[in-house]
């Protein structure tokens, strides 16, 4: 579950150093997950820990946080991404277009 509430952040990652930009994420969440001996249980995110919970899963599913960013602030990254992709090459980057907003499900 996810509130219909979203809020607009500035959000950064390791993954792309020295960058961040407006991020839309839900105000809270709700998970189901396992504990260690497999028994299941819900948890209820809100605030930073959903923002952090939604940032992580993203990663999981491949969504890194440039694919949020709008045209603007994507344009503002652009310049460091293309450094990482001298830096790494083709592969090292996700080739994101600006605008290009992942979905937000969780």
């Amino acid at each position: 579950e996810k509130s219909e509430g979203v809020d607009y952040e500035t959000e950064g990652c390791l993954s792309f150093p020295e960058m961040n930009g407006e991020v839309m994420r839900h105000k809270w969440i709700k998970v189901e997950a396992m504990n260690l001996k497999g028994k299941k249980f819900k948890k209820k995110f809100t605030g930073f820990e959903a923002r952090l919970f939604q940032h992580e899963y993203d990663h999981l599913e491949g969504v890194v946080y440039i694919d949020h960013l709008d045209e603007e602030d994507m344009e503002e990254v652009q310049p460091a991404l293309d450094e990482l992709a001298k830096e790494f090459g083709d592969g090292g980057v996700t080739g994101t277009r600006p605008g290009n907003r992942a979905d937000l499900e969780i």
